[in-house]
């Protein structure tokens, strides 16, 4: 077995020994070129083999980045997705922008007052007809009582109709988003969202409210019970008016100014009962803000209240349910209850399946680092093999034995004149193969391509530097398509200087209520009227900061939505507009605003009890009468703008002792507020000339506004003029372009150049040609040879140098 074994083995080296890719033909039996061609064989095939190795090593032990993609993957693959491939997965939404009313629902509970028997109409009914039909204090609470519930339960209308508007437009928005948001920031963001909402839902709402309740002091509208002016005849002719006061309270300087309800012994001064944690004032709803529900939650406290009404018309009255609500306790004043919209509990329900359902994605991808696949290296070094062998099929033998006759004839010919055109062929298709080969690369070297390059995560220097060179073709996605405005926007600014001034504090309300005469003044005597125009003031100012605080933080909120990265100076004019939008569509709503209660207070000739637009009068001392009050021939019964300038009387004598500049007295505060002006403020001596008829022993120091102090408003600009600026003297915007940057987050920019091929490209292109080439010249050199040497003999023949030219 030894034997044959070796034998085997014998066979197979002289074999291995014998083996020849390159014989000629016919065989040869000449050493030397047997020698050369086996040799050839080897170094053919150790170059191929290592050539091989290397390749098949390169292609196998290189990493790369592959790119997978999972077509319209379910919720619960993406969730699988997500948390193996959370850092580089991508699902692009179909559906980029989806109504919040599709995934996001809100509920909520309104106090337990807004659904108990204290804002019905029957109890309404009966604190009206139940109580003792004789005269009444109007701080009584048999009296108050009514009007105080009938505003909890406007309180309770508005608030829930406020909820359902905000809700309906709230529902109507877009969340906008490229690329499915994964679950958790999902969450995150539906929670801004909804805080947001309610953040912006409650500001608006105590915005308006206090529009309303500002304007209303302001104005000095007279309430009809007349909880804040007293009403008085004089000679039996004259009607005035005198402000009512609460513990001390003036509401001539406050319209906050309450105290505790009580019950009276009928029209005598002895009160019976206070009532616990209600409160009356100047205003029914200033009172009402005041007051808590402490004695609505204790039976003993509403049977106590229910007897000193007419024990014949009972109504049967439980109280409210204590330690129901974790958001108010029982003693929480009305203002804390409506500070929160009277929201004892919102419940919002978040549906992320439904999110996902509209968002639809069709594919996700996401990155993974892998070595090359089989499939991949096979057909590498099948793609490549073919031109390899071809060169070193053609490179090696003549190198072994420099033989210059590529097409040497079979068997090998001994004609000289077949050796010559073979030694002519080779020359040839070494000229032309080498001709084409510096054809091929210096054209594959020189012409320019068009070329998409990438940049991975760019850092905003990066950027810029690339925006710079290649701004036209340069793209950068965002991966965060929708950035909330106060990312990278600030806005500040400073209101107008008498809104930091001394002449909207309450020390100078109480000065000019305190300090002027106490005797009986003409209505549109400074003296009278000063007080509720710098209330006005103080009232534009606090109104124009809330208004804009508001609308800033709704503002901030707004998403600025961009698939790709905004350049610089683009980003730049895009805020500008937005601010722009911004302050010109606040303006606008904060003076329609004010328009629609100006207009509706005209229209319902609502009453100025300082009788500033209608006058009262006793006829035969039964009827009281009302008559328009006329400015400079100007009707108020016509026009609420009628006005003229503020003057200060000899007491109640009609002589005019100094006009004010700048200021004027009309049918109600606010209008002639409007068309007045703050020269006098600006000046001391005309300050110091004010100041002289009020009361010398009550003197205060007042420093005059600072003149040139804002290049918007000038000294006599009007108070429309101020507030037609929403009383702005100057925007201060921080654009940060580089927080915006970092928020949309590029993870690749791409961009289009034109470059010459690489050396790696050039050389994979010559070896992917040069087998097919070679196989084309040495097929059609020898026939071309042939031929010409051919056409070449006939031609001697036809036409040599002793042939006679035929005649014509």
């Amino acid at each position: 077995m030894l034997t044959g074994l070796l034998h085997l083995w014998r066979k197979l080296w002289l074999t291995i020994k014998n083996y020849n890719l390159f014989p000629s033909i016919p065989p040869t039996q000449d050493q030397h070129q047997l020698r050369n061609q086996r040799l050839s064989t080897r170094l053919f095939i150790v170059l191929l083999i290592l050539s091989l190795i290397v390749l098949i090593l390169y292609t196998s032990l290189i990493t790369i980045t592959q790119t997978l993609k999972f077509t319209s993957p379910s919720i619960t693959q993406y969730r699988q997705l997500y948390s193996t491939y959370s850092q580089t997965l991508s699902c692009d939404c179909k559906q980029i922008s989806i109504n919040y009313h599709t995934f996001l629902h809100l509920n909520y509970t309104l106090h337990q007052v807004c659904d108990s028997i204290f804002v019905t109409q029957d109890w309404f009914d009966y604190l009206t007809l139940a109580r003792p039909q004789t005269i009444l204090y109007a701080d009584d609470f048999l009296v108050s009582g009514t009007y105080l519930f009938q505003g909890m339960r406007a309180f309770c209308d508005l608030s829930r109709q406020t909820i359902e508007n905000r809700l309906t437009e709230f529902y109507a928005t877009q969340y906008v988003s490229a690329d499915v948001v994964p679950d958790e920031l999902f969450q995150l963001q539906a929670e801004s969202l909804i805080s947001q909402f309610i953040s912006s839902t409650i500001n608006n709402f105590l915005l308006s409210l206090s529009s309303i309740r500002q304007t209303t002091q302001s104005n000095i509208l007279f309430s009809a019970r007349q909880t804040n002016y007293e009403l008085g005849v004089y000679q039996n002719v004259v009607v005035y008016s005198i402000p009512y006061s609460y513990s001390g309270c003036s509401c001539a300087s406050s319209a906050k100014c309450a105290y505790q309800c009580r019950m009276y012994n009928g029209f005598h001064p002895t009160v019976l009962f206070y009532v616990p944690g209600m409160y009356i004032g100047c205003y029914p709803v200033e009172s009402l803000l005041q007051s808590d529900l402490r004695c609505w939650y204790n039976q003993s406290c509403i049977s106590q209240v229910q007897s000193y009404f007419n024990a014949s018309a009972p109504m049967n009255v439980t109280a409210l349910k204590a330690a129901v609500s974790e958001e108010f306790v029982t003693n929480s004043t009305m203002e804390e209850i409506l500070g929160k919209l009277m929201i004892e509990e919102w419940f919002p329900t978040l549906m992320y399946e439904n999110y996902y359902n509209a968002c639809s994605p069709s594919e996700c991808s996401y990155v993974v680092e892998v070595r090359n696949s089989v499939v991949y290296i096979v057909t590498t070094v099948i793609g490549v093999i073919g031109g390899l062998v071809t060169i070193l099929r053609l490179i090696v033998p003549r190198a072994v034995a420099l033989n210059l006759n590529v097409f040497p004839s079979i068997p090998p010919t001994q004609d000289q004149h077949q050796l010559r055109n073979q030694r002519l062929s080779t020359r040839l298709f070494i000229v032309l193969l080498i001709i084409s080969l510096i054809v091929l690369i210096l054209y594959t070297s020189l012409i320019t391509i068009t070329q998409t390059l990438k940049f991975t995560s760019p850092s905003i220097t990066q950027y810029r530097q690339l925006y710079s060179t290649y701004s036209q073709t340069l793209s950068c996605d965002c991966k965060q398509i929708s950035i909330n405005y106060h990312t990278f926007l600030h806005l500040n600014y400073t209101l107008h200087q008498v809104c930091d001034s001394i002449f909207v504090t309450q020390d100078w309300f109480d000065y000019l209520t305190l300090a002027r005469p106490q005797t009986i003044l003409y209505a549109d005597d400074f003296l009278v009227s000063g007080t509720y125009l710098f209330q006005g003031m103080r009232a534009f100012c606090d109104l124009s900061r809330q208004t804009i605080e508001n609308r800033l933080t709704e503002f901030y909120a707004t998403q600025y939505v961009s698939a790709d990265v905004v350049p610089d100076e683009l980003f730049q004019l895009q805020a500008e507009s937005l601010i722009s939008q911004f302050i010109s569509s606040t303006i606008n709503n904060f003076l329609l605003s004010l328009s629609s209660i100006r207009q509706t207070t005209q229209s319902n000739i609502l009453f100025s009890a300082r009788q500033t637009n209608y006058e009262l009068g006793v006829y035969q001392n039964v009827v009281v009468y009302s008559i328009p009050y006329s400015y400079s021939g100007c009707s108020c019964a016509s026009s609420a703008k009628c006005a003229y300038q503020c003057r200060m009387y000899n007491g109640f004598h009609p002589t005019v002792l100094f006009y004010v500049p700048g200021m004027y007295i009309g049918c109600y505060p606010v209008e002639s507020l409007l068309q007045s002006d703050l020269r006098c403020w600006y000046n001391q001596s005309c300050i110091s000339q004010v100041q002289s008829y009020f009361n010398a022993s009550a003197p205060m120091n007042v420093t005059a506004l600072k003149a040139a102090v804002s290049e918007e408003f000038v000294t006599n600009s009007t108070m429309e003029e101020i507030l037609g600026k929403l009383m702005i003297e100057e925007w201060f915007p921080t654009l940060m372009y580089e927080n915006y940057y970092n928020a949309c987050s590029p993870s690749e920019c791409s961009y289009v150049v034109e470059v010459r091929n690489s050396v790696v490209y050039i050389v994979t292109t010559v070896i992917g040609v040069i087998g097919g080439l070679v196989t084309i010249l040495k097929q059609a050199i020898p026939l071309f040879v042939e031929l010409s040497v051919f056409c070449s003999r006939k031609w001697r023949m036809n036409y040599g140098r002793n042939s006679v030219l035929p005649v014509v």
